[in-house]
């Protein structure tokens, strides 16, 4: 019964410790929930020093409650038998990883607060790497080509489409990666939804779907079209797919956070004519992606440049400037909003690096 005594006195030590955490916690998660109006150097200033004074205590309790479990021989030392055991062995544990996990949430912490982070396109400062990745980049169009060869359908010539132009793959990527930052800037926390209009044969869309949880891409030639779903028809690919449709008559780009078209048409009264169905429709914040010279000068009052081919729908209560300042602060990690952490990886800080990751930053505990 003494044994139990000490036991409960410990665990009510540390479930102080982690209320304290826990409060610590909820300060950080709102530090980093407005990139677009960040907080004074102060506040983070005063949380990182709040994070270094809780942590000896925390030890303390967390060692303290272990050391009245191992003298009872209460302690459980396989993680999957803590997990189905005693609460107080559950607390012990997470509490552990918690401590484990502290110095990397810290530092990572630490990074959030800087604002010091890449422009939204970091530049390659090395040579030999330009060199590798254009090679890798023109070596993977060219498989591309042989692997997809489909003739162009003549309606889809007439009617003055391109055939599916390619675009360097790694151009693209760093889009698609500066996009996802952009929409993190944003404090977007919802899934993104991407669409691709005029995607061909569907290597963009296969690129895209390791960024984006839903990407769809319109396409107007039927033998692209099928070859695209062919190609995207696995486990893999279960968000992504190829739409049969005419960029004129898509109804549905309100459905969309950011929309990608590589001057699908070679007709320049019908590309103007497109551009300005997708402005019309696209909702304020929406990202719009025109990788060609042009867009911006026809659509000046109704979009504003974030930076390079990346334009915002105006009508949000923010710019494309505003975003372009909050990029610093957003890490180059950006992984999809619904991926799972849980208090196994990183105890008590789960919240905490949810809240990192969608801004970027990824703890070097989850490595």
């Amino acid at each position: 019964m003494d044994n139990d005594r000490k036991i409960a006195a410990k665990l009510a030590l540390l479930d102080g410790e982690i209320e304290k955490l826990a409060a610590l916690i909820d300060r950080a998660v709102a530090l980093i929930a407005t990139p677009l109006n960040p907080p004074p150097a102060a506040e983070g200033a005063a949380l990182l020093g709040d994070i270094d004074a809780l942590e000896s205590p925390f030890r303390r309790a967390t060692r303290g409650l272990e050391f009245e479990l191992r003298r009872s021989g209460n302690f459980i030392a396989s993680p999957s038998a803590v997990h189905s055991g005693p609460l107080v062995n559950r607390v012990q544990h997470i509490s552990r990883r918690s401590l484990r996990a502290w110095n990397a949430l810290r530092a990572c912490m630490a990074r959030a607060l800087a604002g010091d982070e890449a422009e939204i396109y970091p530049s390659w400062l090395q040579d030999m790497a330009d060199t590798q990745v254009d090679a890798l980049a023109r070596a993977f169009v060219l498989v591309d080509q042989i692997l997809n060869a489909v003739d162009q359908d003549d309606a889809a010539a007439a009617f003055g489409a391109y055939r599916d132009i390619p675009m360097l793959p790694h151009l693209y990527m760093a889009m698609m990666h500066g996009a996802m930052r952009a929409k993190a800037a944003a404090a977007h926390e919802k899934p993104l939804r991407y669409l691709d209009v005029g995607s061909g044969r569907g290597t963009t869309l296969l690129m895209a779907a390791r960024f984006f949880p839903l990407v769809h891409g319109i396409e107007f030639d039927p033998g692209f079209h099928e070859r695209a779903n062919r190609l995207l028809n696995t486990e893999y690919t279960l968000n992504c797919r190829s739409i049969l449709a005419n960029a004129l008559e898509f109804e549905d780009y309100d459905e969309y956070d950011i929309i990608y078209f590589y001057k699908p048409m070679s007709d320049i009264d019908l590309l103007a004519e497109m551009e300005a169905r997708i402005v019309e429709q696209a909702r304020p914040g929406t990202l719009l992606i025109a990788p060609y010279l042009g867009f911006f000068d026809r659509h000046e009052a109704a979009v504003s440049k974030v930076d390079w081919h990346i334009y915002l729908r105006n009508g949000a209560g923010y710019s494309g400037k505003d975003i372009r300042k909050a990029i610093p602060r957003i890490g180059p990690f950006v992984r999809h909003p619904d991926t799972a952490i849980s208090s196994k990886v990183c105890g008590h800080w789960a919240p905490l690096v949810r809240a990192l990751s969608a801004r970027g930053f990824r703890p070097a505990t989850l490595e």
